[in-house]
């Protein structure tokens, strides 16, 4: 064989051969080359060279070698190195990627390292440090030029093979959006474009696409934005004269453009896979397996008998249905659309994924919040209310002014100097920050903040600036840094990319040098970012002011603008120099990192026309889902944009605390909501649970449960559960220095304390409830530990429903609005959950029966049991803590009066559960009905209601009297914040008895003998008739 008479005349005449080793590694290379002929190409030969002679491990070398020369004075090995990186990217980063030339850089580190060898042999120290720096610098843009050319050509194949696939290749993918992405790489020459338009140059990939409208639209906004960019770098290649004739418009763009405008396709690539898929319980399922499930669970619908324009009737049941839809929350909402299975797709999908997520939200949320608080107290403020920058502000006419620090009494000066310190972690942030106040100029793109650095340097000289608040400046920037991760895995989950940060700068300044007593040092900051909070008083663009519409904009951090589709005119703002700020920041990216899925998976079901006809009435997708959608997004419950009554929500705040603020009846009152749990679960397990919370230790108790659910452990870790508040007023006003503001943020944080005492437990038995009865529920043949995950689902659901929410997507669409709006709706949350719960209960079990005898039995059953009973508890309770006396129309008997309480407390309850209709209702009834004519009138807000009697008290010269003392301090409270009326009530009652002003022998359920201890307790007397 092979001309050979054996084997062994082969090996021998191997043997022999001195070549051999040599032909085969030939043979390898040629065939290496032929099928990988990216990494033999003479570009990656020099890259691979560069990657040796220029690496990381030569750059250490050469740092070593200048630390030699004087280790004392010069940065250590690190903190070179990272310098020498960071430079180089921000220089390659604004290059065009044809002009990225590895080679260049390796000759220039050449050039210097002759340098330093001939200042060497002069014994020129100061030239030796020079080349050497040069040298570093100079290795490390060949290292960075020859990563990104790697980069670049990893990424154009990755592009050409996914977006010149066809048919089948796509199967599971949007096609539009992938032939959008192919669309635009066309238009930069580097590939075909789409075959559709060979036949029609009209073409657009969104032409026959299956999404909705609104989904559509904005798809075919972002390709308008990315094929203007296409243009006008294509226009820019044709003046270009390339060295490579491979090289497309794409290398036209500057480095950070080109990987921008690659992370957005790829984005696309992985958004053409999700725009059918929807997450529900941790896992990723077919938006159409969802779609089916809740067609399923709603039913055939009865068609209608006949078509045409509506009816004035129609019209009407539309209106009505639209006004009542305002009272709707969606739990319940979704718990009637599934028929009552506490496990249904409606509730898991609509209901549960929000919760779990808005839980985690303000977990997050509440811990940065309490670590920023920390760091801004901790800073000396002293007596420096105001700090005087002396000609600081120099105006394009050359106009010297001053700048004054703390010029607005509320923010202390030092403050707002520690603000403006905190822009200058990256170049973006102190552009804006030095240009926006002309602290500085640019000329040829060229910042000179030289004016700016050299006063904060003179505040560090002066002691208004110290070490220890330079280290607090930088703990701050790493806080808000640790927010980046999750919100970058949350950018790639929704948009398929991360976002290209700015890069960091390090900052140098001299402090005095503690050790030595004399002399200073050098303290280097690693840099950060914070948000840039600019003056609302300027007339800024709307995508500037808009951090709550969070699928529009990332406005949260500062990342790496496109240049052709962003405002090249180096336009800058003002800064609202404020650090209590910053709390909206912290509120915004974890709103984004925790909400945008969720947001996603809501519009993309919602807007989905079979979601929209398995609803049927488009008044709830209009009235009730569509805003809940919103305030899911935003999580707040006031609206976005300019709201003039805004304030009104801190007063009304306020006049909630002092209401509340040892509220003995309403503590009592939270009981009254067992039966309602006790009608879904049963009687059996809240007693269970009611024994368990009394035999174990409750704090015990309390951490199991929290550890189990997130619900629970946000709500009882909640300093307010009985009304959605703004966090971030809270938070400004708990950092307000003077004493006022630290008595008033007391009260914030503990205004509501009696209240848990009768509401954390009541949680945990429904809670225990709930759990117990969903084991029992889904019984034995269900895996232990995925039964385990939805018996606590549902008893957060439980939680949620009877014993109501703090959370924004859980209030009814009433009361969400301004704050003029919210102040009507002021203490409506209980009772507008309270009706849902009563409504949804009634209507579910009803839905049970089979004749109408058995319907209408029970829902009787249903509404004695959730409904009248804790009506009557409250009732009850009410009458029993005011000291009322039960003869109250003194006819010498009571039964009428029970009678009367009895049918009037069921009509009121029920009413408040539908602010001002509801009101409006009550109205009616009292002035046509009532025998007595009592509340014949429209009920005022208990704002307006408290100022009021208030302000008419002075009016009378009623103040000195007892009586009038106690109702001034309401109003005077509710204006400071601090509760005065309840704090005074009790010395204020035991004044009355003294005085012989209250009736402590009435008719009371009570009698005699309790009547003292209440009216001390609860501050309120009976007086005399």
């Amino acid at each position: 064989a092979f001309g050979y008479q054996s084997g062994l005349d082969l090996l021998d005449d191997l043997r022999r051969d001195p070549d051999l080793k040599a032909d085969i590694e030939a043979a390898t290379d040629e065939r290496m080359a032929a099928e990988h002929p990216e990494l033999f190409s003479e570009q990656a030969l020099v890259e691979r060279s560069i990657e040796v002679t220029s690496g990381e491990a030569m750059q250490k070398v050469v740092a070593a070698m200048l630390r030699s020369l004087d280790p004392k004075k010069l940065e250590n090995r690190r903190v070179l190195l990272a310098v020498a990186k960071s430079r180089a990217q921000q220089i390659i980063g604004s290059m065009e990627l044809h002009r990225v030339r590895p080679a260049d850089y390796s000759k220039a580190a050449g050039r210097a390292r002759r340098d330093m060898v001939k200042a060497q042999r002069e014994g020129d120290l100061s030239a030796m440090k020079s080349a050497l720096r040069r040298e570093i610098q100079q290795h490390a843009l060949a290292t960075e030029a020859a990563r990104v050319l790697q980069t670049a050509r990893q990424l154009k194949r990755v592009a050409k093979k996914r977006y010149s696939k066809h048919g089948k290749a796509l199967a599971g993918r949007n096609e539009a959006l992938v032939r959008s992405a192919q669309l635009v790489l066309s238009r930069l020459g580097f590939m075909d474009p789409p075959r559709a338009l060979e036949a029609n140059p009209e073409w657009s990939p969104w032409d026959s696409s299956d999404l909705d409208p609104e989904s559509i639209e904005g798809y075919k906004a972002m390709l308008s934005e990315e094929l203007k960019l296409a243009d006008a770098y294509a226009a820019e290649a044709k003046q270009t004269q390339f060295k490579r004739k491979t090289d497309t418009a794409l290398d036209v763009m500057p480095v950070d453009e080109f990987l921008s405008l690659m992370d957005t396709l790829d984005g696309w690539w992985q958004m053409a896979k999700r725009e059918t898929e929807i997450t529900v319980g941790n896992r990723t399922v077919k938006l159409e397996a969802v779609l089916a499930e809740m067609a399923a669970t709603r039913g055939e619908r009865t068609p209608l008998k006949e078509h045409g324009a509506k009816t004035s009737w129609e019209k009407a049941k539309s209106w009505l249905w639209s006004q009542a839809a305002q009272f709707v929350r969606m739990e319940h909402f979704a718990r009637k659309l599934d028929k009552g299975d506490d496990g249904g797709i409606f509730q898991r999908v609509l209901v549960r994924e929000p919760r779990r997520a808005a839980a985690k939200l303000r977990l997050r949320e509440r811990q940065v919040l309490e670590q920023l608080k920390d760091l801004l107290t901790g800073f000396d403020l002293g007596d420096m209310h105001q700090i005087r920058a002396e000609g600081l502000v120099v105006d394009k006419d050359g106009n010297a002014t001053d700048y004054v620090f703390g010029r607005n009494s509320k923010i202390a000066g030092k403050l707002e100097l520690v603000h403006a310190i905190l822009n200058m972690g990256n170049k973006s942030n102190e552009r804006v920050l030095v240009l926006g106040h002309e602290w500085g100029t640019e000329t040829d793109g060229v910042l000179d903040s030289s004016r700016w650095r050299a006063f904060v340097q003179e505040q560090i000289d002066a002691g208004v600036i110290t070490e220890a608040d330079l280290k607090r400046i930088q703990q701050i920037w790493d806080l808000t840094e640790s927010l980046v991760p999750d919100f970058q895995k949350t950018h790639v989950a929704v948009f398929g990319h991360e976002v290209r940060l700015q890069t960091k700068e390090e900052v140098n300044f001299l402090v005095p040098d503690g050790a030595t007593g004399t002399g200073r040092k050098q303290v280097t900051l690693k840099g950060g970012y914070v948000p840039l909070t600019f003056d609302e008083d300027q007339n800024l663009p709307r995508n500037l002011k808009s951090l709550e519409d969070m699928l529009k904009s990332q406005a949260f951090l500062p990342a790496v603008n496109r240049s052709f589709t962003k405002d090249r005119t180096g336009a800058t703002y003002k800064l609202a120099l404020n650090p209590l700020r910053l709390g909206e920041h912290v509120h915004s990216v974890l709103t984004m990192t925790y909400m945008a899925p969720i947001v996603r998976d809501l519009n993309r079901l919602t807007r989905d026309q079979r979601f929209k006809e398995i609803i049927g009435d488009s008044v709830f997708l209009k009235d009730i889902v569509d805003p809940y959608v919103n305030v899911v997004a935003s999580q707040r419950i006031a609206p976005e944009g300019n709201d003039p009554t805004k304030w009104l929500n801190n007063v009304t705040s306020r006049v909630g605390m002092t209401i509340m603020f040892g509220n003995v009846k309403n503590t009592l009152q939270n009981v009254t909501t067992l039966p309602t749990v006790a009608a879904r679960v049963g009687w059996g397990n809240v007693r269970r649970a009611a024994v368990l919370l009394a035999k174990q230790d409750n704090q015990f108790t309390g951490e199991w449960v929290m550890t189990e659910s997130e619900f629970m452990r946000d709500r009882f870790q909640s300093h307010g559960i009985w009304e959605t508040r703004d966090d971030m007023e809270a938070f400004a006003r708990s950092l307000n220095a003077s004493g006022l503001g630290k008595l008033q943020s007391f009260f914030d944080r503990h205004g509501y304390f009696l209240q848990k005492l009768t509401q954390e437990p009541t949680d945990l038995i429904t809670w225990i409830a709930g759990y117990n009865h969903a084991l029992v529920e889904l019984g034995s043949d269900i895996d232990p530990d995925t039964a385990h995950r939805e018996a606590v689902e549902r008893a957060d659901a439980l939680v949620s429903q009877t014993q109501s929410s703090m959370s924004p997507q859980d209030t009814a669409p009433i009361q969400r609005g301004s704050g003029l709006f919210r102040m009507w709706t002021q203490f409506s949350g209980w009772s507008i959950n309270f009706l849902n719960n009563s409504v949804t209960e009634v209507v579910v079990n009803g839905a049970k029966g089979k004749t109408a005898t058995e319907i209408a039995g029970k829902m009787m059953a249903s509404y004695m049991m959730a409904t009248f009973m804790p009506i009557i508890l409250a009732e009850a309770i009410a009458v029993l803590s005011d000291g009322r006396d039960l003869d109250e129309d003194e006819d010498g008997g009571v039964w009428d009066d029970l009678a009367w309480r009895t049918l009037t407390s069921q009509i009121n309850t029920l009413a408040s559960g539908a602010p001002i209709w509801g009101t409006a209702g009550q109205m009616v009834f009292n002035t046509l009905v009532d025998p007595r004519g009592w509340d014949a009138q429209l009920k005022e807000p208990p704002l307006i209601s408290m100022f009021r009697r208030s302000l008419m008290t002075v009016r009378t010269g009623d103040v000195a009297s007892l009586r009038g003392l106690h109702t001034t301090l309401g109003g005077l409270g509710a204006a400071i914040g601090i509760p005065l009326q309840k704090l005074a009530g009790p010395i204020i009652a035991i004044a009355e008895m003294i005085a012989g002003n209250a009736d402590t022998e009435g008719n009371t359920p009570l009698g005699a003998a309790f009547e003292i201890p209440r009216a001390v307790i609860t501050g309120r007397v009976q007086r005399e008739r």
